[in-house]
């Protein structure tokens, strides 16, 4: 109800409605996301991409938002040494920078038309001394920030319509630790895209509580989506109960960090494997896997979507691959762009047909 009810303000509210959707590697890439936020866009205001980490992998594979980088070490939760939990941020990662290191963010518009630009640029940044940053806009002058450390998450912020942004760290990058930049609207709808490949959305529960709660704080979020499973589910698997039990410490911590955000489970989708004599079927425990994110939802008194049955159910991702053009990977597991935007539709009607009932 709280994100209906935002939405319903949206045009008055004098800031805008955010959307936080964290997955694994099905949006990886803004897949999916990116179209859901198109249509969130179009229905009630708001443009650009929104948050965007430091740095990435693949930073070409997103085509939402051009996106370089430059001076920077990461640092991901899935690291198998090194990752200080202390530190970790939404996305699952911080990064550290040397001093005249430098993120660029710019709008894209060949894939979708209202990503090309926006009106607020943040950096969000973790330090207990001062730090010198420079923000320069549509390549123009540069404008200097300089900043008195805290002990916990900080932001700073340049307005106006910017279709490019380029941040610089000065001096102080010794003792500070970064997470992302973004482009935002200052009205509408913001639909962040938190990935993290390999993921079971367990790790999310490692979060300091103290950074959720200034979360809160810079960037209330009214919708919160967790979408997982890829990484859960496996050939044999039957009893997924720990799976469940062990989603609760995240969902605790999101409903007291974010007391005034809805939050929504999205379940996994159809996922193909072969049998013993190569044939292709749904694998088997999938429907015990939802079920189990359905008890999650029920238990901890949260939204549930079933994107299994909103797929077609049983070998439902073979019928996207052999589609059209194709709309999954050949993994049987992965959808490309043309199935997100298939699923971002059938999502966002069922969130629409939802609201007009509530």
């Amino acid at each position: 109800s709280r994100f209906y009810e935002a939405l319903a303000k949206a045009e008055t509210a004098g800031r805008p409605v955010r959307i936080a959707y964290f997955g694994d590697s099905f949006i990886e890439g803004d897949i999916l996301t990116s179209d859901l936020r198109y249509l969130l866009q179009k229905e009630f205001g708001g443009s650009g991409v929104g948050y965007v980490t430091i740095t990435s992998k693949f930073p070409g594979f997103r085509p939402t938002v051009k996106h370089s980088f430059e001076g920077w070490k990461s640092h991901m939760v899935t690291d198998t040494i090194g990752f200080d939990r202390r530190k970790q941020g939404l996305s699952n990662s911080y990064y550290y920078a040397q001093n005249g290191a430098v993120v660029s963010l710019g709008g894209m518009k060949k894939y979708l038309p209202n990503h090309d630009s926006c009106s607020v640029s943040s950096l969000f940044y973790l330090t207990d001394d001062s730090l010198h940053l420079t923000a320069k806009v549509n390549g123009g002058a540069e404008r200097d920030f300089y900043l008195k450390g805290d002990s916990t998450l900080q932001s700073v912020s340049v307005n106006g319509n910017i279709r490019n942004v380029e941040w610089k760290v000065v001096s102080g990058a010794e003792n500070a630790v970064f997470y992302a930049a973004t482009m935002d609207a200052d009205r509408g709808v913001i639909l962040d895209n938190f990935s993290t490949r390999g993921s079971s959305g367990q790790q999310l529960a490692g979060i300091p509580y103290s950074i959720l709660r200034k979360y809160n704080k810079l960037r209330k979020y009214d919708l919160i989506i967790l979408q997982y499973g890829l990484n859960v589910a496996f050939e044999g698997g039957k009893n997924y109960s720990y799976y469940k039990e062990g989603m609760k410490p995240v969902i605790r911590n999101f409903k007291s960090a974010f007391p005034e955000a809805s939050i929504l489970i999205v379940s996994i989708g159809d996922r193909e494997t072969k049998d013993e004599e190569g044939n292709l079927r749904t694998m088997p425990g999938l429907t015990n896997l939802i079920k189990n994110q359905q008890a999650l939802a029920i238990e901890m008194n949260v939204a549930f979507w079933n994107l299994y049955n909103a797929m077609g159910g049983e070998g439902s991702i073979v019928d996207m691959v052999n589609s059209k053009p194709s709309k999954a990977n050949y993994d049987y597991t992965h959808i490309n762009f043309h199935g997100g935007r298939h699923i971002a539709n059938l999502l966002f009607e069922a969130l629409m047909y939802d609201k007009e009932q509530y």
